[in-house]
Formats: C-alpha cells, structure tokens, sequence
C-alpha cells in the first residue's frame, strides 16, 4: 500500500493547499488524543505488582492511579451499517477484471472511554493488486469530510489480496493520519468473504511510533458490532 502520510512526514504536501487556519482545523479534528491505558494489558496483575512494589516508596501511590485493568481500556462500537459499507467498498474494487485492494475511513466521535464510527468516507484513489495511492488532495478532502462533521479519523480500513492480514513494510510506511491510537484493520482475500467476525482480520493499533496488531481475544472483547446506522460519504 503507499499512502502518502498528511499529518505526519507529508505535511508539506497539505501546506500546499491549505490556509493556516485549514491545517490547524484539520490537525485539531483528526489528532486522535493521546491514549489513557498502558499498553502492557497482557501482564497480569501479580507482576503488576511485584514490579510496583520494587519502586521507591515515594512513587509507590503515583503507580497506583495509572495502574489500568483490561476493563478499563477503550471500547470500540461499530455500526453493522459501517461495516457493510465498507464491505461493498472493498468488494467493489477487488471484483474487478483484474482485482485491486480498497481503502476507506472510519470517522466518528470519542468520549473517554469508547470510540463511536459514524461515517464511512470511501476516497478518492488510484489501486493496483497489491497496493493503493491517496494523493494528498484527496486526503484533504476527507479532513474537510471529518471537519464539517466535528468528528475525528477512528480507522482506515483496506483490503490484501490473501489471507495474510498482517502490516506490510508499506502500510507501515505509507499509512496516513499516524497518530496515536489509530485503528488500522486489514481485510483478507479482497473481502470476498466479508469481515466479519473482526477476527478474521488483522487489526492493528498505532501505539508508541509503530502499529501493533491487536490479539483475537482483545478485539473480541472490546470491538462490539452494533445495530445502529452510519452515514457513507463517496468521495471517488
């Protein structure tokens, strides 16, 4: 995938057609706030505990307030809406002639515990087999999408042409809007076989400069399907 990164090495290329008061607008509504949770949720409490009581004492009762339980960690709730939408995205680039990968954004709204997809923006973009470019007028289109709306970029979501979902050196790379906390789900065989469950993906989270992909037991427990609509903005 290359994806010319906006926000983060490719400022300059929004510079270009943006006023001032655009790049700050698009930066406050797309920079996902820092994360609250402390990443390590797979150590267990006992060496949690161990680990604290080996600091000085002094430190001891500041360790107690950032100690975070599983329970305690974001929540994400995606609308079925969202999710056929976006599968009809997906499906309609890779049911081509000659199949290439698709690309959408999740956008929607964060309170402080959960994640809220409201719309699914399909962008302007040019696909091959193995890989999709967003120019970074069409990426500024999505900002301005995200804007008018008061909502932030949740995820991204694309598709690879097999059944490996992991991160490729490209989407590592090229992925845009890298900020901390980003959702960045890849989707098997060009979603011929939809989505869902989530765990047939490979879903990965933005934390700490690089993208980690979230266990099956993690996404299970804190990605919830819901019942309700989603807005589709078509930007091709």
């Amino acid at each position: 995938m290359h994806l010319p990164p906006v926000l983060e090495e490719g400022v300059s290329t929004v510079r270009s057609r943006c006023t001032p008061s655009d790049r700050r607008l698009a930066i406050c509504r797309l920079a996902v706030e820092p994360p609250d949770w402390i990443t390590e949720e797979h150590q267990s409490d006992s060496q949690s505990n161990k680990l604290e009581n080996q600091q000085p004492r002094a430190l001891q009762g500041k360790a107690k307030l950032r100690k975070t339980h599983t329970y305690d960690l974001p929540q994400y709730t995606i609308p079925k809406q969202s999710v056929q939408d976006t599968e009809r995205v997906l499906r309609a680039y890779g049911s081509r002639r000659y199949p290439h990968e698709g690309f959408v954004y999740w956008g929607g709204l964060k309170t402080k515990t959960e994640y809220n997809v409201r719309i699914v923006i399909a962008p302007h973009l040019d696909s091959k087999f193995a890989g999709v470019h967003i120019s970074a007028s069409s990426n500024t289109e999505v900002v301005q999408t995200l804007s008018e709306r008061s909502m932030i970029e949740i995820a991204q979501v694309h598709s690879h042409p097999s059944g490996w979902v992991d991160h490729s050196y490209g989407d590592d790379i090229w992925a845009p809007f890298k900020v901390e906390g980003l959702i960045s789900i890849v989707v098997p065989d060009f979603c011929r076989h939809g989505m869902l469950p989530l765990g047939i993906c490979g879903v990965h989270r933005f934390e700490n400069g690089r993208f980690v992909r979230l266990s099956s037991d993690y996404v299970g427990r804190h990605f919830r399907i819901s019942r309700g609509n989603s807005r589709f903005c078509d930007l091709r």
